[in-house]
């Protein structure tokens, strides 16, 4: 189920572009696709586990002991998306985060409605491949909490 909202983003391509442009699909255009897949991963890869892992809401993860594990998420997993030019600070990071949390705030995210149905989780397509360049405990006890 997909509970969020706006539009479809795609590459530059003219064919699609008409193709879609005739039906009743909301979407843009987007210059950089690949960054705005890193993008999605870095927001996905800090405010899904913390979800999962405390069984809160997209709004809720931002205090307490969910929010603890939000900076200490972004703090691991900067690197890969500094390298990647996605975000200059943690703090750009962490306000990415919140912008999302906040927009997304009564949402109950993919991850935690597949651990409240007892489904298996996303978590390792989310988080591999940044557990396999940045080696971190920590992700490595979240994959294997939410697999």
């Amino acid at each position: 189920m997909n509970t969020g909202n706006g539009d479809l983003s795609i590459s530059t391509n003219p064919l699609l572009e008409l193709i879609l442009s005739e039906s009743d699909i909301q979407f843009k255009v987007v210059d950089d696709i690949e960054k705005m897949q890193l993008y999605k991963l870095a927001i996905n890869s800090v405010l899904n586990p913390v979800t999962g892992i405390f069984k809160v809401n997209n709004g809720d993860a931002l205090t307490g002991k969910p929010g603890e594990k939000i900076i200490e998420l972004i703090r691991i997993v900067f690197p890969f998306f500094k390298k990647r030019d996605v975000f200059n600070s943690e703090e750009d990071f962490f306000q990415a985060v919140k912008k999302i949390a906040e927009k997304t705030s009564k949402n109950k995210n993919s991850m935690l409605m597949d651990v409240l149905s007892d489904r298996p989780t996303e978590i390792e397509q989310i988080l591999l491949p940044i557990q396999n360049e940045v080696k971190s405990k920590v992700l490595e006890e979240i994959i294997k909490k939410l697999k």
